[in-house]
């Protein structure tokens, strides 16, 4: 931020009611934090129904559903009772992350290579996945709903559960039917089938692609949805003293100064959405012997179908290591932490930063890494401050499981069924 831009946003504040530095932060500081209050709702302008209420219902129909996933079966096509969805990993009862391991991976169909983090706020990212693998939201659905460890889902899969379960809910929200042929049992259901050797129809192809891609943005709308806003960080800078308490705000400043936090944790989410390697190892049960972050997460976003970029860089050996800088929100309700789980409490985390990190990932850990020298007593102010990242859940409209409403039989398993469905 430049000298001028700081001087402009001292005095908007002081028109606010601040008079000056408070509480040991500067003008300066505070100019800083007003820039990381989140306000506001996620844009995408890669999804046209970001903003459409009757798609994010379709979406949030689609997250809780179990029959996304696949079924083992021995031939033909079976539709899962019980089966994986999306609320596994990113439960509404945990601030929508994994909170089953208590420093372990995710598990879906089987171990995954990572621990799954909050969706809560995900819509404000830049990047997606731990690595970037995708760079929209609706894009990283790709990741997660056809890796044969989370979902092992595909495009036929998905449109034909579509068809049976939801065929008059998608006419209604995009204002056109599925095929009829999507149905396992039509007579011309091979019409969406793969033959051996030879592809499908290119618009039987543009039919599945659209239907898929529909599906990825309705739940990208939904997840966009599940917001959480005016915590007591954001209330503190925005003039009210009472928000936080002594310690809080003794970790408030160290977070900004000794402790430099703020070097790779600012902006809204409190994230600078850029890649590090911080030098923490792969530790823990099922966790893999290597994970190259970033590295792997070029080539993944260079295969992606459905992504922003036109041009993606190649990934060079900087790249291995590095996983994405997580925002901070809500920290204090997600736990375990780092990609893979490897810590289990906030504590964890902070003695890992002040210790200068484990030396143990792949890559060169960044040179923010390094001891700290902070006391027990500032580990517990930082820790205390973290807790102050906590705003409103999100709304209940928006935690309840109203996926197949009207299918006899099938109860939610996160989280109560939502009073009113389509």
């Amino acid at each position: 931020m430049t000298r001028a831009g700081s001087v402009l946003i001292v005095a908007a504040l002081i028109g606010c009611g601040w008079s000056g530095p408070r509480l040991g932060l500067t003008e300066q500081d505070q100019a800083f934090l007003s820039t990381m209050v989140l306000r506001g709702a996620p844009a995408d302008p890669t999804n046209e129904f970001l903003e459409d209420d009757a798609v994010a219902i379709f979406g949030q129909q689609l997250f809780f559903d179990r029959g996304l996933s696949n079924v083992p079966t021995d031939g033909g096509f079976a539709f899962a009772t019980d089966g994986i969805s999306c609320a596994e990993c990113h439960s509404p009862s945990s601030w929508f992350s994994d909170e089953r391991p208590a420093r372990n991976l995710s598990q879906g169909l089987t171990w995954t290579k990572r621990n799954s983090p909050t969706v809560v706020n995900v819509g404000f990212y830049e990047w997606f996945g731990w690595d970037g693998r995708a760079d929209t939201l609706w894009g990283q659905g790709v990741h997660a709903y056809q890796s044969g460890a989370t979902m092992g889902g595909s495009q036929l899969r998905l449109a034909r559960v579509l068809q049976h379960f939801y065929g008059d809910r998608y006419r209604t929200v995009f204002k056109e039917p599925l095929p009829p042929e999507l149905d396992a049992n039509h007579p011309f259901a091979a019409r969406f089938e793969p033959r051996s050797g030879q592809p499908l129809a290119a618009a039987d192809q543009r039919v599945l692609k659209t239907i898929y891609e529909r599906a990825l943005k309705a739940m990208a709308a939904y997840m966009s949805r599940l917001s959480s806003v005016d915590s007591p960080f954001d209330r503190f800078v925005l003039g009210d003293d009472r928000a936080l308490d002594d310690s809080q705000r003794r970790g408030l400043v160290l977070f900004i100064g000794r402790a430099g936090c703020i070097e790779c944790h600012r902006g809204p989410m409190l994230s600078d959405n850029l890649f590090h390697s911080i030098g923490v190892g792969q530790q823990g049960p099922n966790v893999p012997k290597d994970d190259l972050g970033r590295f792997t997460g070029l080539t993944e976003l260079e295969n992606l179908v459905f992504r922003r970029a036109t041009d993606v860089i190649a990934p060079t050996e900087r790249d291995k290591g590095k996983f994405r800088t997580k925002g901070l929100r809500t920290v204090a309700e997600t736990a375990p932490y780092m990609h893979a789980g490897q810590l289990g409490t906030l504590e964890d985390v902070v003695w890992f930063y002040n210790r200068g990190g484990d030396r143990a990932g792949a890559g060169e850990p960044s040179a923010f890494i390094r001891p700290l020298g902070l006391s027990e007593g500032e580990v517990n102010d930082l820790v205390a401050f973290l807790r102050s990242l906590t705003g409103a859940p999100p709304s209940s409209r928006w935690t309840c499981d109203n996926s197949r409403a009207r299918v006899d039989g099938y109860q939610p398993k996160f989280g109560s069924r939502c009073a009113e469905v389509p």
